[in-house]
């Protein structure tokens, strides 16, 4: 998606149950490496420099119900 100028990536994860955590949880330092890779791909496909470009992720999260939206701007990826 875009956001103003910025193009914005985003994780969506959904958990029914939370016994184990939410699903925020879920998006683990591998899974953001794996987000990462695919945003430089993404880019060099529209023919877009990472370096060169405005981006973020962002995760949108829902727990037990669809009422449960958290949505967080600008999650840390590192790279």
């Amino acid at each position: 998606m875009q956001d103003k100028s910025c193009i914005v990536f985003v994780e969506v994860k959904f958990r029914k149950q939370t016994h184990f955590g939410g699903a925020a949880v879920t998006i683990s330092a591998s899974k953001r490496q794996k987000l990462l890779k695919a945003s430089y791909l993404w880019l060099s496909q529209k023919g877009l420099s990472a370096t060169h470009t405005e981006f973020r992720f962002d995760a949108v999260t829902f727990e037990g119900d669809a009422n449960s939206v958290n949505w967080v701007k600008n999650i840390e990826i590192e790279g």
